[in-house]
C-alpha cells in the first residue's frame, strides 16, 4: 500500500585515489555526479575493532576512534567484524555521529545488516537509521530516515521517514522477516538542492530497489548520521540482537 504523509512543523580520477573511488563503487555512491576538482569525504566503519568495543570506542576505516555519541547497554564488537545490537529497555536509546555535511548537495548513507533475531515478547522493537538535524536522547529533529519496525511476532516492516515543515513521504513499505541470516542493505539518499530524499535496500546480492522517498524540509540539514534503537533487543538469553556488518556515510 502506498503511504502519503506530510508534517507542518596511486593513479586518480577526480582527484580520487583508487582506493577511494572502490570504497565508493562497493557502497553504490553514484561516481557520475562528482564533479572533477572535489574529492568526496567518506566516513565508514566495518567493526574491526577488537571482541568487546563499544560503539563509542569502535574505529572508522581510517583508523580514527571516538566519534559516536553513546554506547548501547549489552551491545558490543563481535571481534569478527561485526556490530551485535542487544539494548535493554529503558536504557541508551540513541548513538549519533557529527557530520560536517552540512553544505554538501548531496549525502549518502549505508547501513549493512548481517542478520537479525528479534523475538521479545513485545511487538514495538524498532530501528531509525538516517539523518538528523539536532540530537536529542530520545527525540531528535530528523531529516529523514529509515524506519524498521516488528510490527507482527514473526515479521518486520520496512519504511521511511522524514520530518518538519514542508516535508512529505510516499513508499512501498517492505515485510520482512523477525529473524533472519540474509544480509540486508539500506541506502538512503538526500539531494540539499531540491530538498528531496530517497531510500533503497537489497537482499543479499540483489540490486538495490527503491523502497521510495519525499520531500525535506528546507529549515532541516544532514548535520548527524543516527544508530537509533527503541524498545527491548534482549529476550534475556542474548540471542536477541541485530548484526550491523558495515556502516557509512558521503558528501556525494
Amino acid at each position: 500500500m502506498a503511504h502519503r504523509a506530510a508534517e507542518r512543523k596511486g593513479s586518480s580520477i577526480c582527484g580520487m585515489t583508487k582506493y577511494s573511488l572502490s570504497i565508493l563503487a562497493l557502497l553504490g555512491f553514484g561516481l557520475l555526479a562528482l564533479p572533477c576538482g572535489v574529492e568526496a569525504e567518506t566516513l565508514a566503519w566495518d567493526f574491526s575493532d577488537r571482541s568487546g568495543t563499544r560503539l563509542d570506542q569502535v574505529k572508522d576505516t581510517k583508523g580514527r576512534p571516538g566519534g559516536w555519541s553513546d554506547a548501547f547497554e549489552r551491545s558490543r564488537v563481535t571481534g569478527r567484524g561485526v556490530y551485535r545490537l542487544g539494548r535493554g529497555s529503558g536504557t541508551v536509546s540513541n548513538s549519533y555521529r557529527r557530520l560536517r555535511f552540512a553544505a554538501a548537495e548531496q549525502v549518502t548513507a549505508v547501513y549493512e545488516l548481517q542478520g537479525w533475531k528479534i523475538q521479545g515478547p513485545t511487538t514495538n522493537e524498532t530501528l531509525r537509521l538516517g539523518l538528523v538535524h539536532t540530537t536529542h536522547a530520545e527525540r531528535p529533529r530528523v531529516l529523514c530516515q529509515f524506519k524498521l519496525m516488528r510490527t507482527e511476532k514473526s515479521q518486520l516492516t520496512l519504511s521511511l521517514e522524514a520530518f518538519g515543515d514542508g516535508s512529505s513521504n510516499e513508499y512501498e513499505s517492505f515485510k520482512l522477516p523477525a529473524m533472519s541470516e540474509a544480509p540486508l542493505r539500506l541506502k538512503l539518499v538526500y539531494d540539499s538542492t531540491t530538498h528531496q530524499y530517497q531510500g533503497f535496500y537489497a537482499i543479499g546480492d540483489a540490486e538495490f530497489a527503491r523502497l521510495g522517498g519525499g520531500s525535506t524540509s528546507p529549515e532541516r540539514k544532514p548535520n548527524h548520521l543516527r544508530l537509533g534503537a527503541t524498545g527491548s533487543f534482549d529476550s534475556g538469553d542474548g540471542s536477541e540482537h541485530v548484526a550491523f556488518d558495515r556502516i557509512a556515510v558521503s558528501d556525494q
